[in-house]
């Protein structure tokens, strides 16, 4: 069972981050404790798990009485930073849709600021990472050509890809994606045309956003995604829960019926974990359709420690190798761990480093360990 936020397991930053998350979310608990807290890796930990505007729209007074003016400050600023964010994603949302229908393109936009307005009923209220755009796979190709055309520049695959490379790339999915940025701005455009842990007949609904409709997934399908982004993640950032705490908090979603569908999805592991962790972490109410569906306990444990500790930009090999295990457990049945592993065996990075005319394509199958080892000491 994971640890409530008062486990000696837990440093004296991550317990008081989670009692404010908890005051934030309306769950009764202990009063905040500063003791032992160093505000250096309390501002820390705010800043990896992403809680600066969740914080700050929901428990600002009681930030106010329980830290030092200058923490405070660091929150505010963070989210405020935050909020810049999702306005910009907001109008570039509006462009590239507008970009994209006009070429003729069927599109609508996951996470960020749309979930933030459907699930939280404010942008400034969520930290927003990516603009996610879909596409079918159809359209893959020709939506990131319109969005190139629509001024960015393609950042992965940063090459070109032949015809070959081109029908793995888009089969590979749900991996795989396409990542675009502007040439003068830091905000990343995913294009993606496959959604992992949503149902193929996964409903398009429309969200209000500041002033204008946009197609989004439904809150029930939109909640199976979240559920098994975030297992997939081992939820190492706190505001993916965050997320998870709001959905258990609603009456309008039918949770047997979303049990069915992760079933269907083979995100039922995912969702199991994620109800588990938010009713251990935040005090969040456990539906009765979910009562009787424990998580793992490997699950669970493996979470906790990606909560606790402090991801590296280059992790170790017996790090990568542990993550990779974690997946596959999470996986269920032979064709979903084979999905796991389809993206090793398949990376682009591979067709970066030995470039192959497409006759040839078959030999990055049986070079797959040596062009793994190979990219791997390079980064070293």
């Amino acid at each position: 069972m994971i640890a409530s936020p008062a486990s000696p397991a837990f440093s004296p930053e991550l317990r008081l981050l989670l009692t404010l998350a908890r005051g934030a979310l309306g769950r009764d608990g202990a009063p905040p404790d500063a003791t032992g807290v160093d505000w250096r890796r309390f501002v820390a930990a705010v800043e990896r798990h992403r809680l600066a505007p969740f914080l700050l729209a929901h428990a600002g007074t009681v930030l106010a009485a329980h830290c030092p003016r200058d923490v405070v400050e660091r929150v505010r600023a963070s989210a405020v930073q935050s909020l810049r964010r999702s306005l910009a994603q907001t109008a570039e949302l509006f462009r590239l849709t507008d970009a994209l229908a006009a070429a003729g393109i069927s599109s609508f936009t996951i996470k960020g600021v749309v979930l933030a307005q459907q699930l939280h009923g404010q942008p400034a209220a969520r930290f927003s990472g990516d603009l996610d755009l879909v596409v079918t796979p159809h359209d893959a190709g020709a939506a990131d050509a319109a969005l190139q055309a629509a001024g960015l520049r393609r950042t992965w695959p940063e090459f070109p890809l032949t015809p070959r490379q081109l029908s793995a790339f888009v089969r590979a999915k749900p991996d795989f994606e396409y990542q675009l940025a502007h040439s003068d701005e830091p905000l990343r455009i995913e294009l993606l045309w496959r959604l992992e842990g949503a149902p193929a007949d996964h409903a398009v609904t429309t969200v209000s956003l500041a002033g204008r409709d946009v197609r989004t997934l439904s809150l029930g399908d939109h909640a199976l995604l979240l559920f098994q982004h975030g297992a997939r993640h081992a939820w190492f950032r706190l505001f993916w829960l965050v997320d998870i705490a709001r959905l258990l908090e609603r009456d309008d979603l039918d949770w047997a019926a979303l049990r069915l569908r992760a079933c269907a999805a083979g995100s039922e592991r995912a969702l199991r974990q994620g109800v588990a962790l938010a009713v251990e972490l935040f005090g969040s109410p456990i539906p009765a359709a979910l009562a009787d569906a424990p998580a793992s306990g490997r699950l669970l444990a493996e979470a906790r420690r990606q909560i606790v500790r402090t991801p590296r930009r280059n992790e170790s090999i017996v790090e990568w190798m542990r993550q990779l295990r974690y997946r596959l457990r999470l996986a269920r049945g032979a064709s979903a761990k084979w999905r796991v592993l389809v993206p090793h065996l398949f990376t682009p990075g591979n067709w970066r480093v030995w470039r192959l005319p497409d006759r040839w394509f078959w030999l990055y199958y049986p070079a797959t360990p040596f062009l793994w080892l190979w990219r791997l000491l390079r980064r070293r």
